[in-house]
């Protein structure tokens, strides 16, 4: 999409500088200098009440703590052969070691349109009940002992 092809070219890097996410890029072995795909990690909220009655049942009324991906695509080039599902994957594993530092208790994603929301719904995302087309998956609670030596 083009909105997607603009922010890596255009913004990512400001977004860089003043610390508003984490840029990570998958590049071409053959072409180190040309980006297949991306994504953005950033720190977030969620309103409680926005989740589903299941979760909110042992969370307090105050938003709570997330990751955002708030942005992943994928060259043209390189579509349908994993790479989206690889850098979402790469995403989680990322949230999910933060999280053993910084309080998180979901990752949440802004689907584009879609086509984007199949792909994270495949993955176990779902919707928020807000008005926002955002989607969100439960990070597994972290047991003390895997905090410990």
């Amino acid at each position: 999409m083009e909105s997607l092809d603009r922010y890596i070219r255009q913004q990512a890097s400001q977004d860089m500088r003043r610390v508003m996410a984490r840029v990570f890029v998958a590049v071409s072995a053959d072409h180190p200098d040309r980006i297949l795909g991306y994504y953005t990690l950033s720190a977030a909220t969620v309103s409680a009440g926005d989740l589903p009655p299941d979760m909110t049942q042992r969370l307090p009324k105050y938003p709570v703590p997330a990751a955002l991906v708030g942005r992943l695509a994928v060259d043209r080039t390189a579509a349908r052969r994993g790479l989206g599902s690889l850098l979402l994957a790469d995403a989680v594993k990322k949230t999910m070691l933060a999280a053993q530092t910084v309080a998180m208790t979901v990752i949440a994603v802004d689907p584009i349109d879609d086509a984007a929301r199949r792909f994270y719904e495949a993955f176990g995302f779902r919707s928020l009940l807000g008005p926002e087309r955002r989607m969100f998956l439960a990070l597994p609670t972290l047991k003390r002992d895997s905090l410990e030596g």
